[in-house]
C-alpha cells in the first residue's frame, strides 16, 4: 500500500488529525490544553506503530528511519501526553507546545529524509509524502502559535485528516491489479473463434 509504512500508520494519522481538527474547530475556546495532550497521545501511538512495523518488516531500506522517527515521536508524545499531570513549574503548557512543535518538524524531516533514501529501492507513493508534509506543516502552525485562528486551523487540519483517510481507502476498495484482469477478460474476449468447420483435405 505504501513503501514502508502500513496503511493502518497512515489511518491512524488521519483519524488523529480529524479528530484534532473537530475539535479545534467546534471548540476553540477550550483547544489550547486538551489539543496538546491529544496531539501528543496520538503522536505517541503513530510512533509505536512505526517501531512495530519497522519490526515487521527488518530488510525494508525505510527501516533506521522509522525507528529513530519512532523513538523520537515516541519520547515526546509521552511527555506531552503527561504534562497536564506534571507540575507547571516543571514543565508548562507553554514549553509543552515548543516540545511538541520541535517534535513534530523533526519526525517529519526525518520521514522525508528516509523517502529520499529509499527512493531508489522502492516507488515513493504520494501519501507517505503528505503524511510528512503534514506532520512538518503542523509543527510549524504549533510553534507559530494559532493567534486567534484556531477555529480556521481546526478545519483545515480535519480537512487534511480526512483527505489521509480518502488515500488510506482508495487502494483498498479499488486495488490496482484490479484493472489487469479486465484487460486480460476483454483481450481473450475479443480474441477471433477458431473456425469450426472440417479442415480442408
Amino acid at each position: 500500500w505504501r513503501e514502508g509504512v502500513g496503511w493502518p500508520v497512515v489511518a491512524v494519522e488521519g483519524l488523529a488529525l480529524l479528530a484534532v481538527g473537530l475539535f479545534m474547530g467546534l471548540r476553540p475556546d477550550d483547544a489550547g490544553d486538551v489539543t496538546r495532550t491529544l496531539l501528543g497521545a496520538a503522536l505517541l501511538v503513530m510512533s509505536l506503530q512505526q517501531i512495530i512495523n519497522a519490526f515487521r518488516n527488518p530488510g525494508h531500506p525505510f527501516v533506521p528511519f522509522q525507528m529513530l522517527r519512532g523513538g523520537i515521536g515516541a519520547t515526546v508524545g509521552l511527555l506531552v501526553a503527561l504534562q497536564p499531570l506534571l507540575p507547571e513549574t516543571t514543565f508548562s503548557g507553554g514549553a509543552a507546545r515548543v516540545v511538541l512543535g520541535v517534535g513534530l518538524l523533526v519526525v517529519g524531516a526525518i520521514g522525508l529524509a528516509g523517502l529520499l533514501t529509499a527512493r531508489n529501492a522502492d516507488r515513493v507513493q504520494i501519501e507517505s509524502v503528505v503524511s510528512s508534509a503534514l506532520t512538518i506543516g503542523f509543527g510549524l502552525i504549533l510553534l507559530a502559535g494559532d493567534g486567534g485562528r484556531a477555529p480556521l486551523l481546526g478545519w483545515a487540519i480535519a480537512i487534511a485528516g480526512l483527505g489521509l483517510l480518502v488515500l488510506v481507502v482508495r487502494p483498498l476498495v479499488h486495488p490496482p491489479g484490479r484493472g489487469v484482469g479486465k484487460d486480460e477478460g476483454r483481450g481473450r474476449r475479443g480474441a477471433p473463434a477458431p473456425p469450426s468447420g472440417p479442415a480442408p483435405g
